[in-house]
């Protein structure tokens, strides 16, 4: 199903009703145009349950502890995210009807099957029948029915209803032009099956569902990660110029694929080497909310610089093969962007190591002003040899 661009706009409205940025949106609309069909998955996966390993006993009495540090040593204001999406609850307490995967591709969490009729106007979520409430009782259509209506309910202030302004009367209710829950879009026809009637196509709610719970997964859970956010934003931010290819109906090359990925990689590194340095000029203990420590500055750095060198090199590769002949006038002219690639990466080095870059390096880059010479040289560069 291909979305129109009145929709996509609609899609990065709701988006910006929780916070979430054009970035946001393009990673969204990149994972929808990579997996094809209708860009999300409308069945679920069987998931297998682990079991011990041969000759292992588990102990009769079991418990889980969850958090204890970083960020949950911070009590919550609630654990109502319904009402409140950044109430600085557990998140890993509640489940939506649809989630991302590794892959940025939404897929059905709560629901077992999503279907919709022809022009995306309608949706129906099949639920799984194996979901259960901490108390055991199964978790029904009918509670996704009360959610999203008390989510639009004018009584409950939710700060971010907005973002379901998609569904039938959903603006109208919120904003007291109507005062019948019943004529809002959602109803659960039975126990195990909800639909969702919305303004009008709307190809994208799907995927729309799936935001609840994944914008505070990353947040909260793989900015934790040592070197696992740095590879998550490097993948993430190569996948925005995927999205923004896909757009425009550009074909990309592996070569700017593989350049974009080690030129974020070195970014990313470099802000989390200028992050530890600041803490470490400060006298500040390590971080409690990522896994890293201030003596992992030497390692950070080294790695940030590699990476820069290895964009250079890839670049350069480029430059020399025959690929390049068809695309410039003046290919030639593309060496002179070496030179000012490896001032660019050096000169953001030497300022994080100096403790002088207290901002992210892209926001430096445009506070810089020999940053912002040499990224205005490159362009014309690279309009020259065009």
């Amino acid at each position: 199903m291909k979305i129109p661009d009145q929709q996509l706009a609609l899609f990065e409205q709701r988006l910006q009703a929780i916070g979430l940025g054009r970035r946001d949106f393009l990673k969204a609309v990149g994972g929808m145009a990579a997996f094809g069909g209708l860009g999300f998955a409308t069945t679920a996966h069987a998931y297998k349950p682990t079991k011990p390993a041969p000759g292992d006993k588990l102990a009769k009495e079991q418990v889980f502890r969850f958090g204890g540090g970083g960020y949950y040593q911070n009590d919550p204001a609630s654990m109502d995210f319904n009402k409140d999406l950044y109430c600085s609850g557990v998140p890993a307490l509640f489940a939506g009807l649809m989630v991302f995967n590794p892959d940025f591709v939404a897929e059905p969490w709560m629901a077992s099957k999503v279907e919709g009729n022809k022009d995306g106007s309608v949706w129906t979520f099949i639920i799984r029948k194996d979901s259960r409430w901490s108390d055991n009782s199964p978790v029904s259509a009918r509670d996704f029915e009360y959610s999203w209506k008390r989510q639009l309910d004018p009584a409950t202030a939710a700060p971010y209803a907005s973002f379901l302004y998609d569904i039938k009367n959903g603006e109208a209710y919120n904003k007291k032009k109507i005062t019948d829950a019943k004529e809002v879009g959602v109803r659960a026809k039975d126990d195990w099956t909800l639909e969702v009637t919305l303004e009008g196509p709307r190809g994208y709610f799907p995927v729309l569902a799936a935001y609840l719970a994944t914008t505070i997964a990353y947040s909260l859970v793989l900015k934790r990660k040592m070197l696992v956010d740095v590879v998550t934003l490097a993948g993430l931010y190569t996948l925005r110029i995927i999205a923004g290819a896909v757009g425009v109906g550009v074909v990309l090359s592996e070569w700017l694929l593989i350049f974009s990925l080690f030129v974020f990689t070195s970014l990313a590194l470099i802000k989390r080497f200028s992050e530890l340095s600041m803490r470490e000029s400060a006298g500040l203990a390590d971080p409690s909310n990522r896994d890293y420590r201030i003596t992992d500055l030497h390692i950070i750095g080294a790695m940030a610089a590699a990476s820069a060198m290895n964009a250079v090199t890839v670049f350069s590769l480029y430059v020399s093969s025959s690929a390049v002949t068809p695309l410039y006038s003046r290919p030639w002219m593309l060496w002179l962007l070496n030179p000012l690639l490896l001032y660019w990466f050096g000169r953001a080095l030497m300022m994080a190591h100096r403790r002088e870059m207290p901002d992210d390096p892209i926001l430096y880059t445009f506070r810089d002003g020999a940053s912002r010479t040499t990224v205005a040289a490159m362009i014309c560069i690279m309009l020259a040899a065009i």
